[in-house]
């Protein structure tokens, strides 16, 4: 069950929004994170703040610079999209609830109304992760719109389900939001930029296809899908030496993965995995890279008995393996969002191989992989009673 619940709807509940949209384009975790911050640092000394007093903390633009390789928060050039980017989450905390807004002058002001939830979300991706999912929901369901999501989790997740899904999203924003009514002529066009942003966190939390660059997605969205500051993949914070070529870096880290994981496994399980694959990543990838590496979903060092269950290894692009399940390409780390997706998408290999009796997994196997590695409990070793599981361990 996602933590601080029960905090985060008192908060939802409690709305004072000010007219101001409740969702946008530019609200991603990630984005939520760093304006969270801002705000929590900046509300001491503010009473009151507008978007101009966000701009001005050193934290914000540290983070812009060196995280998200923008310019400066002081650059004019970039005035008009840091202008969204600051806005757009301050007013999603105001109509959460975090935040209350008004209009002074023209100008939107904000202070705080929620210190306990801002201080819990402040800077914090994995919570602020958890609080939109939540958030959405219960927007969602304010407005009784949750059952074309419920509709479209029990399709065949077709492209015409996720265009009918996003038709009837952009009605919802131009009766919540007037979309359109400043004189946009299009206002489905609006409407398509903001409609992935809050679809793949459902997705995402319910284990179902999202969208990407228009199309239904294979499936479920990835954390990299849900963020802004998107890296560079085959470069992702990889340490690479700049006169060393992608190509060599992938090499020399295939060796070193492969190397640390011969040391702790049988060659033959890992073997079999890859082989059951042919190179075939478990979680579709764009890249369309081979599956060459073969990684531990809960990793050895800390879970030496699951070193050798076959259930708890998943055949990765290198890409994936270095770039997304190991923050930094630091294998000893662990991406959390990215594990909960691994696990589905095994799920769904083992389902795969049960029904098709080839003897290469069952689900007692990938029952003690969560009863291990979450520590969950009286789990029943069947595709629904595990799925399940999955799905309700957001955070």
């Amino acid at each position: 069950m996602m933590k601080h619940k029960a905090a985060y709807t008192m908060s939802f509940t409690s709305s004072n929004a000010g007219g101001v949209r409740w969702f946008d384009q530019k609200v991603t975790y990630d984005n939520l994170a760093q304006i969270a911050d801002a705000a929590h640092y900046t509300a001491p000394t503010h009473t009151v703040f507008s978007r101009f007093d966000i701009q001005k903390c050193l934290s914000l633009n540290s983070a812009l610079t060196r995280q998200y390789g923008k310019p400066p928060l002081s650059d004019k050039k970039a005035n008009d999209e840091y202008d969204k980017f600051i806005a757009q989450n301050l007013n999603v905390l105001a109509y959460s609830g975090v935040l209350s807004s008004s209009l002074q002058d023209r100008k939107r002001i904000y202070s705080v109304q929620n210190s306990g939830v801002l201080q819990r979300i402040a800077g914090d991706e994995n919570q602020c992760r958890v609080f939109l999912i939540q958030y959405i929901e219960w927007v969602l369901k304010k407005f009784n719109w949750w059952q074309y999501i419920t509709t479209y989790a029990d399709s065949q997740h077709k492209q015409e389900d996720m265009d009918n899904l996003k038709k009837q999203f952009t009605n919802l924003l131009i009766n919540t939001m007037s979309l359109g009514s400043k004189g946009s002529a299009h206002p489905e066009v609006e409407a398509g930029r903001i409609f992935p942003k809050v679809i793949n966190l459902t997705a995402y939390a319910l284990l179902i296809p999202g969208i990407k660059r228009g199309r239904v997605m294979d499936c479920p969205p990835t954390n990299i899908d849900l963020i802004y500051n998107k890296p560079n993949w085959r470069d992702i914070a990889s340490k690479k030496p700049k006169q060393m070529t992608r190509q060599e870096y992938i090499q020399q880290s295939k060796s070193g993965a492969e190397y640390e994981l011969h040391r702790h496994l049988k060659d033959a399980v890992m073997l079999k995995v890859k082989t059951y694959q042919r190179q075939i990543s478990e979680i579709p990838d764009s890249s369309l890279g081979k599956a060459t590496h073969i990684h531990h979903i809960f990793p050895v060092h800390s879970y030496p008995t699951l070193a050798e269950i076959p259930e708890n290894m998943i055949a990765l692009t290198p890409g994936q393996h270095l770039g997304q399940a190991h923050p930094d390409g630091n294998t000893h780390k662990i991406d959390l969002s990215f594990q909960r997706v691994c696990l589905s998408q095994k799920l769904e290999t083992i389902k795969k191989s049960v029904l098709e009796r080839d003897g290469m997994y069952t689900y007692s196997g990938f029952v003690k992989v969560l009863e291990v590695g979450w520590g969950l409990q009286d789990l029943k070793p069947t595709y629904k009673s595990l799925r399940d599981a999955i799905i309700n361990h957001v955070d």
